[in-house]
């Protein structure tokens, strides 16, 4: 055994080279991450910070106000302005603004008409420029993070647009959102261009930051870089510059860390530690899935809380002015605060305008005037349902000259209903037929705040409820209620998420995943500081040389099974550290290489066992094939253990046999003859020794030599001796017959047993050695078939073999008390004679 543990530490260390190669040049490293995506959906979704917010430019907004290429900078500017308004903190826009794209628009649409010809007011007046108005609303914000963009090629070199604005929009980033490189960062990857905001954004927002997001190579977001290179500048990424604005800190706060993976921002008494890696990324701690991370309100909705917004304050301005001024559209909508209203919410979101008093506006209208027309639309039907409580739709649209679609229809009934309600529960009955009443209530009464604020004065109590309730498919789309004060102190990211669109990537949670809560993601990890922290490679390593030698020590010179429990616990060991620092410490532990280690260990060792056992096994069996029988040999091969190589002291019965005058014998016999007789004689006597179980020991000339009771153990080792004595006597018996018959002389053998405790095991050189038996026993029994010839006898047996034996199985005559050579006391002999 001593010569194999060589063997097996050359093929741990050949093994633990190659897995160590395989880490560092990143064999496992897919494994790894595909591992890693698994941990992060078993773990599930995780707390969110409580200030993060997504606003999604969903499928339902698209539905609404048009295809992602008809939308303009002043539905964001809408956005905005609700949003400052409702006290949001910060607001990441995952949108590149880079260039005004509205001209384009009005120029298809032109084209479209057919007039070959127009002008730049014909431009104007079909799609106003829009900027202004975004311009403006995060001016006044203070809180909007524009993205940009990377472009690792020329990007438009030849329009001279590009380049201005390119270096105007960087040098307004200056000290803000772009710094000279830190010596914090020595590992940044370096990037060729940049495509900026627009410059006059730039002035406007609070912030900047690069949107793009760096996959791994299989496609899936795992990290995400927090600065970019370019040049001799830093610049943000967005998750990061939004954290940044929340905390009222820019990119100028950076300082440097108290270790090599934190990077601190500090402005006075306001600090943030952000736990990066060495090249300025993070490992994104994924709170959940598309629908169970972070609260999501759909951009149409926060569209709807910018209608009860300008509905509450237009309704107070109507009761001021009175009705009157009401009803006279360009007189009420030149007032002072209603024109501050549309320079807020602008001519860029418009609403589908059915209640409009104009047939030109049915179509669509800017959000002011769609509610000066519901204010004026409700009024006049206060006044019809104040005349006549049983107003029919037909009635109403007839005085108004409204069409009988369902969305006035809605309206109607709805503002029927209310006004019932809010005069006297109880009508509700005698004015309304039961299936109206029994529609309202389901669907209308969800718009209940809406048409109570246009009938009277009330206003809704603030915190205690929504604004107004919305229509169910916005009211799906909120997670959580949406109340007056829900958003105050939030921070939001804001982007594209409908299905269909470009911006939807695999991340670890899910196979189509909208960036913008890649962003959100990011800069929850940081405002709560708690990224997914991956233990560096040394660490790992350091690990993997540990359970080297662990493994070692518990592989070596171990039964297979022994191994197999071995290797099972330290795989479970593995797989629970590291699920329970996954889980609960946010620590990414890698679990592949060490896996790995062990397995190949395990492997390594266990086909080590197996082809030593197989060279044991034929050791063995060459070894005893020629002394024992083949069935025994095979009950060896079956169970090696009852075999124990060595050494060890055992009680066994030795068999001694030789022919009498065999030298007198052996002149009267050509060689030819002699070799014959002698292999006659000897196979004869073998195959009776070994069909009793014996084990042939040695033969010298005619003597031979046996053993019952090893390698095997077998009680019963003394009665198969002196049974196989007996047949071995007998069977001779027959054979003198048989020689003489052939001219051939007769002889005698001689054979002596005796039974005694005895060293049983391999005997001789290191080179070359038999197993075999020593000891007083074996030396008696030699002794005794030598007395053969003074008594004599042919079967000469010792009192122990008798006793073990069984006196009652043979029949034997005691023949003298003698005194051998070498002993001092004399043993009682016997004649064996037969069994009984």
């Amino acid at each position: 055994m001593a010569s194999r543990v060589p063997v097996l530490a050359r093929v741990f260390a050949v093994v633990f080279v190659v897995v160590i190669g395989g880490t560092l040049a990143g064999v496992f490293e897919s494994w790894e991450l595909q591992l890693a995506d698994q941990r992060f959906r078993i773990r599930g979704s995780q707390p969110v910070h409580p200030a993060i917010v997504h606003i999604d430019i969903d499928t339902d907004a698209l539905k609404a106000e048009g295809n992602w290429g008809t939308w303009n900078a002043g539905r964001h500017a809408i956005a905005v302005n609700i949003l400052r308004r409702l006290g949001v903190k910060a607001l990441g826009v995952d949108i590149f603004f880079t260039e005004r794209g509205e001209r384009l628009f009005a120029v298809n649409k032109l084209k479209n008409s057919g007039r070959a010809n127009f002008s730049l007011e014909d431009i104007e007046r079909i799609v106003p420029d829009s900027s202004r108005l975004f311009v403006d609303a995060m001016s006044n914000s203070g809180f909007v993070v524009l993205s940009q963009l990377f472009e690792n090629q020329p990007l438009h070199e030849r329009y001279g647009f590009y380049r201005e604005n390119r270096s105007n929009s960087l040098r307004l980033q200056d000290g803000r959102f772009r710094v000279a490189l830190p010596q914090v960062f020595p590992h940044l990857r370096a990037q060729s261009n940049i495509t900026p905001v627009l410059a006059e954004y730039a002035v406007a927002a609070a912030g900047t930051g690069i949107a793009q997001v760096d996959p791994d190579t299989d496609g899936v977001v795992r990290r995400a870089p927090l600065f970019f290179l370019l040049g001799n500048h830093v610049y943000p990424s967005l998750g990061l510059a939004t954290a940044l604005v929340a905390r009222g800190l820019t990119l100028a706060d950076l300082a440097p860390g108290t270790s090599r993976r934190e990077i601190v921002f500090s402005r006075g008494t306001n600090l943030l530690r952000i736990p990066v890696r060495r090249d300025g990324s993070l490992y994104v701690n994924w709170r959940g899935g598309v629908a169970d991370a972070h609260p999501r309100i759909s951009w149409s909705a926060i569209k709807w809380l910018g209608y009860g917004m300008v509905l509450r304050e237009m309704k107070a301005v109507a009761n001021r002015v009175g009705e009157d001024t009401l009803f006279d559209r360009e007189r009420f909508l030149q007032l002072p605060e209603i024109e501050q209203l549309q320079r807020e919410f602008g001519d860029g979101t418009p609403l589908a305008g059915p209640l409009a008093i104009r047939a030109e506006d049915r179509d669509s209208v800017p959000i002011v005037e769609e509610v000066w027309s519901r204010l004026v639309v409700a009024t006049l039907l206060q006044k019809m349902l104040d005349e006549n409580p049983a107003l029919k739709i037909e009635e109403f649209c007839s005085k108004t000259g409204l069409d009988d679609t369902p969305g006035v229809r809605e309206f109607f009934f709805g503002m029927k209903y209310a006004s019932i309600i809010m005069r006297d529960p109880r009508l509700v009955g005698s004015v309304l037929s039961k299936g109206e009443a029994r529609r309202l209530a389901v669907e209308d009464m969800k718009l209940f705040e809406e048409y109570r604020l246009l009938i009277g004065n009330e206003r809704p109590d603030s915190g205690e409820r929504p604004w107004f309730f919305y229509p169910a498919p916005l009211v799906e789309s909120l997670k959580g209620p949406l109340y007056g004060s829900w958003l105050n102190g939030k921070i939001c990211l804001y982007g594209l998420t409908a299905s269909g669109t470009h911006d939807l990537n695999p991340v670890p949670m899910a196979s189509r995943y909208p960036m913008v809560g890649v962003h959100a993601t990011v800069a929850d990890n940081i405002l709560s500081s708690n990224p997914m922290t991956r233990i560096p490679l040394h660490a790992n390593l350091a690990l993997a040389l540990g359970l080297a030698l662990v493994s070692g020590l518990l592989f070596h010179r171990t039964r297979s099974a022994i191994m197999a429990v071995a290797a099972l616990f330290l795989v479970c060991a593995l797989v629970a550290v590291n699920w329970l620092l996954f889980s609960t410490q946010d620590i990414w532990l890698d679990l592949v290489p060490p896996l790995v280690l062990v397995l190949a260990f395990f492997v390594s060792a266990l086909v080590h066992n197996y082809l030593g056992e197989e060279r044991e096994k034929k050791r063995i069996r060459g070894a005893f094939s020629r002394y024992v029988a083949p069935a025994l040999v095979d009950q060896i091969m079956h169970d090696p253990a009852m075999l124990r190589l060595g050494g060890e002291k055992r009680v066994c019965t030795v068999f001694f046999s030789d022919i009498a005058g065999f030298t007198t014998l052996s002149e009267g016999l050509s060689p030819e003859q002699l070799v014959e007789f002698l292999n006659t004689y000897l196979t004869e006597v073998t195959d009776i020794i070994l069909a009793h179980g014996g084990m042939l020991d040695k033969y010298e000339g005619d003597a031979v030599m046996a053993v019952f009771g090893a390698p095997i153990l077998q009680p019963d080792h003394a009665e198969r001796a002196c049974r196989a004595a007996l047949a071995v006597q007998a069977r001779l018996t027959e054979l003198r017959g048989a020689w003489k018959e052939r001219g051939l002389p007769e002889f005698i053998t001689r054979i002596g047993l005796n039974s005694g405790e005895m060293v049983v095991g391999n005997m001789g050189s290191r080179e070359r050695f038999d197993y075999t038996v020593i000891g007083d026993a074996v030396n008696l029994g030699s002794r005794l078939e030598g007395a053969n010839k003074q008594y004599g006898t042919y079967l000469m047996i010792s009192e122990a073999t008798r006793e073990l034996a069984g006196a009652d199985k043979f029949v034997t005559r005691e023949l003298d008390m003698i005194r051998v050579k070498g002993k001092a006391e004399p043993v009682r002999v016997y004649e064996l004679m037969d069994t009984i």
